[in-house]
């Protein structure tokens, strides 16, 4: 039964699609109609889910920092949708000052003013550490994995550039050298 409902999930519409063609060739003006139908059940079901991406926008930039499960609660929609209606909000965010991650198996949102922040004291020069302690005086941050997500998806966003490691380590192995 399980195999069924996955199966139906992830081909429902060409599906669809199908018994709309085969309905043609038994009646066109049945398959019209139905054609129509679920055309109209399209649009509405557009209709819902971008309107409630919208609704999650608004409701997450209300807060520094909420993950799906406080979202969860809070609006009584099911954790499971709220997760989906974030990553497809993570995809899309690539012009919004406010930034969407995925840690593990959960979704945080973090809003513009810490996002702003993290990149200051990145482009200071900060590592992880540093801009975990000076972040977590002003935001209810919980972990330096945190920041690494932060900082590998304002990268891959292109907000931030990448740090050459290379000249850091060589920059510690110098100043060892000249301790001894």
């Amino acid at each position: 039964m399980k195999i069924v409902v996955k199966f139906l999930k992830n081909y429902w519409f060409y599906l669809s699609i199908s018994i709309l063609i085969i309905l043609f060739f038994i009646n066109s003006m049945i398959s019209i109609i139905s054609g129509i139908i679920f055309a109209l059940g399209l649009i509405v079901y557009y209709l819902i889910t971008s309107n409630f991406k919208y609704t999650l926008i608004n409701f997450m930039n209300k807060y520094q920092i909420i993950e799906d499960h406080q979202i969860s609660e809070e609006l009584s929609v099911p954790l499971e949708d709220v997760r989906k209606y974030m990553r497809i909000i993570a995809k899309k965010q690539k012009k919004s000052q406010w930034l969407v991650v995925s840690i593990k198996y959960r979704c945080v949102f973090y809003n513009a003013n810490l996002i702003e922040k993290f990149i200051d004291l990145y482009n200071n020069g900060l590592n992880e550490k540093n801009i975990f302690n000076t972040l977590i005086q002003t935001f209810p941050i919980k972990s330096r994995a945190e920041i690494k997500a932060i900082e590998d998806n304002l990268i891959e966003q292109g907000k931030i550039n990448k740090r050459d490691l290379t000249h850091i380590k060589l920059l510690t192995l110098e100043s060892e050298f000249s301790k001894k």
